[in-house]
């Protein structure tokens, strides 16, 4: 039962560890993304490759981080309750 509580906790670490980077790495492009923006925007630039290249990666991001917190939810979710006993 400890074995199998502290692997758990080891998930769960893991899955915090990189939802924090992901997170991290999605403002990075968020960023770069405004800044790509403001140029094409001041240039008046119709080529907007770079622009769809950041939003592709923005999406992808975000739905490695939605997946990430499923997987949180999932680990909470066996851990709320005492499998002997079934109690909080």
């Amino acid at each position: 039962m400890v074995k199998a509580s502290f692997e758990t906790e080891l998930g769960i670490n893991d899955i915090k560890k990189r939802l924090l980077e992901t997170n991290e790495q999605r403002l990075e492009l968020i960023v770069k993304l405004g800044e790509v923006t403001n140029k094409v925007l001041g240039k008046n630039e119709t080529e907007l490759t770079l622009l769809n290249q950041f939003t592709d990666q923005l999406l992808n991001l975000d739905l490695e981080i939605y997946q990430l917190l499923c997987k949180l939810d999932k680990f909470n979710a066996k851990c709320s309750h005492c499998p002997n006993c079934h109690q909080p």
